[in-house]
Parts: structure tokens; C-alpha cells; sequence
């Protein structure tokens, strides 16, 4: 707000924490701190005299809605203020002759338009000077806002009353005498309400919208004033942003030593630590996404966008190799995309909620399945590339696992692996749903996929999990023996530390399923065998375990012949059976080993607080070997503290 001479500028400012009031030279200059409330405040305007600052704080009341009337002098450098003694009040005009004006709820009418309820606002007035004061204009229905007193004629028995006020529907300029007669409106605002009116005692100048406009009251018009303002247009200069921030996706190479990614709709590969950076697609104009590496190392997949429709597109890394498209698959939306671990093909979802996979070999196309309820909730091949998992959404509140078991990908010379076909249900001619002779009833159901028009593909579908909510996020593990997922299946309400309210802490965990019944809970301690001569209930010595070890040395006999396999399926070393040895590793399939009628579920959240306490065993179980038990390093502690209890 300006003085009445024009030369100090008054106004609210946040530079150091709190809203307070400021005081600069109009011509500018440096800003001088006023106040030091720490409240919320807003600046009215000057005394008559200009020798002071009205505002409105909440500081020192009960309410933080409840607003007091104070004043400081501009001059004023150890922040006192001084209160006025007119009560709670947010707004405030002073007559000619002394007369007083306070405003009691006078917000913003346009912040609850057409507002009638009891904290609409309403003005008081003093009439005489004398501190008494009686409600003003107390039969307008209507939200009342924004008083000031104009004497434009220098006539105090001409001066007026001017105010914002709704009661006729739109917010609009109103006045009328001190008391209260002859109301009369100098707006016809019809869209908008007129708002922040401020006014030099001739004058008000106040806003509609996005438009200025004035008030002059010596000849009761109005006019809208013109604004020429000269943009700079700094919004549409030259933009130059960190490619960081618009990364979209980024893939590694199977090696490790390159990486691709997304930034801005446009494909780049380099690798890690030297050589230059090249962009695959057209240098501008196409949108490419979800980039992933073949399993040759030599070569990208992508979506592109570039005919209207998005479609695949494979480049090379060599420059001279031509850009291949696979035109004519109707793969909707692709909302991810993963390229299988062992052969080219490429399992991706769109925004259909379906599942598909692209042999890129053949160029055909493979639905899987499809959602009636919302998007796929993640997938991932299995290390072999036989198996998709996914997240499927069963009903529209149950979300669970899915295992698809996969035929073989077309080879090179566009036949397919016949072996790998055994064992998968048979597909019905017409390329419709067929059933497998070998399902069981809601676990397995066996499907035939329409490629291009024929039906040449078999697969298997099995529900793996049970959803209390929603099961997500599949990730096979990379030996192919677990399959990880996120479930929200845990729902045991806490009261919060900071809000006096309910929660669920744990409603989504980290879980894994086994996919072998020989594999037991990876998490779970080992029990430690313990010789009987390390217990002090026993009088046996040590060194009669130290002559049976010399008879064994002397028989010839290894230390492998005397430990048989234990009940995990591991011998001392952590090797499971020789037969199943080589299945386990990294690449192999794993079809033969999934057994479907195991599942358990372990909670990896929950059991990680028992690694720090796991501990191999120091020897495999031989149950044919006497005076040997088995203890788990728990009991072995409730042992000793119950032996000592009792002996106390």
C-alpha cells in the first residue's frame, strides 16, 4: 500500500521466515522489517495522517481465524506495534470527521460465492466518534467485504460508504450514506466478481478477472483500463535442460559393458567408459520407447511410432546393417517390454491388459492372456525362457501370479524345436481355448494362440498363488528356483507414532515361492548337530571322539562316505544331489522341475530378521551314527537360561 504522499511502499514479506510487514521507498531501494509477530498479517492501508501502518494479525489470539487491528509507525525500528481498540476486525475506514468503519468476517466474497451461512461477513460502524458502534446495513443478504469511505466532493456531509457486496448474485461496487440509506451499485459485473478494491479517498481501482478497472466517484463512472504490457517471452526462448531429467528408460547390454536408454522420445547406446554415443532411429520427429538388447549383444529392440500406429523395430549396432520392422502385429499400446533371456523373443504388455509375446524370428504374434480388469502387473521370463511369469488381475479387487508355459521359439531356418512340444495340451483346430487333459480343475488351463491365421502355438497357464489383495511384480530367480513377488496380503491394523489413527504398516511385503517340493525355506536356520561330549551333562571325554576319527582315517574311509544327503537335499559342501545338479544351472530348463502342487509362500520381509543368526551346519544329518542329535541355535540358548533358572 502506498502512503498518502506516495513516497513509502508498505506491504507483506516472507524474506526471512514469517509473514511481516516491510516498509521501501516507492522509487526504490532496500526493504526496512517492520514487525516481528511471526503471524499471519495483511496490510490495509495508512492512517488518515499517514504517520502509521494498519494491518491485521492473528497474533496473541485463540483462534487462527480470529483477526486483530494494529499499527506501526514506519519509522518504528524495534518492532512494537500497536494494538487498536476496536476488537477482532479484518478490515477498517476512517470518515471525515472521525467516524469509524470495521469489517467482522470480511474475506474474500469470491472464496465462498453467494455465502449466506453465519460467518458471512458484515461491517460495524461508529458513527459519531465515540466508540460506540451498531451493525451497518444489518438486513443485506449478503457477504460484505472490503469497506472505504470516499469524500470525492472535500463535503463530509457528501461522503459515502463504498463496499463489495454479493447480495444480488455477483460480486459488485456498491455504497451508500453513513447510515445506511440511498444503497446504490456502480458495477454491472455479470461473469465475474469484483475483488481487492483499493482506493486514494477519490478513486477505487479494483480487478475482475484478469482486467483492471477504475472507479472514479466525482463522475460516478467506471472504465476498463488498457494494460500495454511488453513480454519478454522468456517461455519461448531457447531450452536447455540435463538430458538426466528426461530419461525415460535404460537397459544394460548382457555383458554389462553398454547401456541404452530413452531421453525425449529418442534412443541412445554407448558404452560404459569410452567411445562415442549413437542415436538409433531417426534424428527427429519419431517417438521410440522401451529399448531392451538381443541376446546377441549386437542388436536393439524398440517401439516406434513413426507409421501413426506403434510397431517393433530391431536396429544394429553396425551401422551398415539395415533397420528391420516387423509391420502388421497389432500390439495396442506397449506398456512394457522384456526380450526372453535364450532365444529372440519378446514378451511385451499394452494398454489392452494384455499379455503378448513377438517371436521375432518368425515374425508371429502370440497372445497370452488378457485382463478384463486392469493392466498386467509386471512379468518376467524365466532363465531358461520357457516360463512367463505375471501378475494378472484375477477380479476387479484380486490381482494374482500367473505361470505361462511356452513352446519353443521358431529357429533360424523357420522350423520349430519339435522336442520342446512334449508334454504341452494339445490346441484345438479352430485355434480356440482347448482344454488339457492333465489340468487340475481352477489350477492349469492350456490355450492355443492364433498367430497370423494359424494356429501353430501351444501353451500352458497356471495359477500359482492365491491373492488375499493383489499379487505383483513377478522376478524368477536366477537358478530358477524361486519366483519372487510383491503381495498385499497382510492387513493387521497399528495405531500410528505420529496420527491417532489406524494403519497397516506391512499391507505389502516381499514374498517368494519355491518352485521345486525338494526346495525347502532358504531363509529358515539350519540346525547345528552337536556331539555329545560337547555337552556338560556328559561325562564322555573328547578324545574318545578323536580315536574314532583315527579308526576312520585308518579304514580308508572319506569323510564324503560317512555323511549321507540331509532332509534339505544338500551335502556338507551346500551340493544338492548329483542328478539335480546340473538342471540348477543358469540357462537350463527348468520345465521338468515346477511342481505345482507345492506351493508354499515365504515372507522374505519376515525372515529377514533371522540371517544374522543363520549358521551352516558343521555336519550333515546321518541318522545312522548313535549319541548325535540335532539343535537349533535358539534352543540351545532356552536351554542354558532354563538350566540356569532352575540351579538359582
Amino acid at each position: 500500500m502506498l502512503s498518502p504522499d506516495g513516497k513509502l511502499l508498505a506491504f507483506v514479506g516472507q524474506e526471512e521466515g514469517a509473514s511481516e510487514i516491510y516498509v521501501m521507498p516507492a522509487e526504490g531501494g532496500s526493504a526496512r522489517r517492520l514487525t516481528y509477530l511471526s503471524s499471519t498479517c495483511r496490510v490495509l492501508g495508512w492512517t488518515p495522517a499517514g504517520d502509521a501502518i494498519l494491518f491485521t494479525s492473528n497474533q496473541g489470539q485463540p483462534i487462527f481465524r480470529e483477526m486483530g487491528l494494529f499499527s506501526v509507525a514506519p519509522g518504528q525500528a524495534n518492532g512494537e506495534v500497536t494494538p487498536l481498540p476496536y476488537g477482532p476486525a479484518r478490515s477498517i475506514a476512517f470518515g471525515p470527521d472521525g467516524q469509524v468503519v470495521i469489517g467482522r468476517n470480511t474475506g474474500e466474497p469470491a472464496r465462498w460465492k453467494r455465502y449466506r451461512g453465519g460467518t458471512a461477513g458484515h461491517l460495524w460502524i461508529d458513527l459519531n466518534g465515540d466508540g460506540e458502534f451498531q451493525r451497518f446495513l444489518a438486513d443485506l443478504p449478503g457477504n460484505i467485504a472490503s469497506p472505504m469511505w470516499l469524500d470525492p466532493h472535500g463535503d463530509a456531509a457528501a461522503s459515502r460508504l463504498f463496499f463489495i457486496s454479493d447480495h444480488e448474485g455477483i460480486g459488485n461496487l456498491y455504497s451508500c450514506q453513513p447510515n445506511g440509506a440511498d444503497l446504490r451499485r456502480h458495477s454491472d459485473h455479470e461473469d465475474y466478481y469484483a475483488r481487492n478494491p483499493s482506493s486514494d479517498g477519490r478513486r477505487i481501482v479494483y480487478h475482475v478477472g484478469a482486467d483492471l478497472y477504475v472507479y472514479d466517484a466525482r463522475s460516478d463512472s467506471e472504465q476498463r483500463v488498457e494494460v500495454a504490457y511488453h513480454s519478454p517471452r522468456v517461455q519461448r526462448n531457447r531450452k536447455f535442460v540435463h538430458a538426466g531429467r528426461y530419461v525415460d528408460s535404460a537397459t544394460l547390454h548382457p555383458s554389462g559393458k553398454a547401456v541404452a536408454l530413452t531421453t525425449r522420445g529418442k534412443v541412445y547406446a554407448f558404452y560404459n567408459h569410452e567411445g562415442p554415443v549413437i542415436q538409433h532411429g531417426r534424428r527427429d520427429g519419431v517417438r521410440y520407447r522401451q529399448p531392451d538388447w538381443l541376446n546377441d549383444g549386437r542388436s536393439l529392440i524398440m517401439v516406434s511410432d513413426e507409421p501413426g500406429e506403434e510397431a517393433l523395430e530391431i536396429y544394429s549396432t553396425d551401422p551398415t546393417v539395415e533397420m528391420r520392422r516387423l509391420d502388421g502385429l497389432d500390439i495396442g499400446r506397449v506398456v512394457a517390454l522384456k526380450v526372453s533371456p535364450a532365444d529372440d523373443r519378446v514378451a511385451l504388455t499394452n494398454h489392452r491388459h494384455e499379455l503378448l509375446v513377438v517371436d521375432l524370428q518368425s515374425g508371429k504374434l502370440l497372445p497370452i492372456d488378457r485382463s478384463l480388469f486392469r493392466q498386467i502387473a509386471g512379468f518376467d521370463w524365466s532363465p531358461d525362457g520357457r516360463w512367463l511369469a505375471y501378475g494378472f488381475g484375477a477380479t476387479a479387487k484380486t490381482t494374482e501370479i500367473r505361470l505361462c508355459h511356452l513352446p519353443a521359439a521358431a529357429q533360424k531356418s523357420g522350423t520349430d524345436n519339435a522336442d520342446d512340444t512334449a508334454g504341452d495340451s494339445p490346441a484345438a483346430e479352430d485355434g480356440s481355448m482347448a482344454a488339457n487333459p492333465e489340468a487340475t480343475d481352477g489350477d492349469v488351463r492350456a490355450a492355443s494362440a492364433v498367430a497370423n491365421g494359424a494356429a501353430d502355438a501351444a501353451f500352458t497357464i497356471h495359477t500359482v498363488t492365491q491373492p488375499v489383495l493383489h499379487d505383483v511384480q513377478p522376478a524368477f530367480d536366477p537358478d530358477g528356483k524361486f519366483l519372487y513377488f510383491l503381495s498385499y496380503r497382510e492387513f493387521n491394523p497399528v495405531y500410528d507414532s505420529l496420527h491417532f489413527d489406524l494403519g497397516f504398516p506391512w499391507g505389502m511385503r516381499p514374498y517368494l515361492l519355491t518352485l521345486r517340493t525338494d526346495l525347502p525355506n532358504p531363509f529358515v536356520p539350519r540346525p547345528e548337530l552337536e556331539d555329545d561330549e560337547d555337552d556338560p551333562d556328559d561325562g564322555n571325554s573328547k578324545d574318545e571322539e578323536e580315536d574314532e576319527g583315527a579308526e576312520e582315517e585308518g579304514d580308508g574311509s572319506s569323510h564324503e562316505e560317512d555323511e549321507v544327503e540331509d532332509e534339505y537335499g544338500e551335502d556338507d559342501d551346500g551340493d544338492e544331489d548329483g542328478d539335480e545338479a546340473e538342471d540348477d544351472e543358469l540357462g537350463e530348463p527348468i520345465d521338468d522341475e515346477i511342481d505345482f502342487g507345492y506351493p508354499a509362500i515365504v515372507d522374505v520381509r519376515r525372515c529377514a530378521p533371522l540371517l544374522p543368526n543363520f549358521r551352516k551346519p558343521r555336519r550333515t544329518l546321518n541318522r545312522n551314527i548313535p549319541n548325535r542329535r540335532i539343535q537349533h541355535p535358539r534352543s540351545q540358548r532356552l536351554m542354558a537360561k532354563n538350566r540356569a533358572m532352575m540351579t538359582t
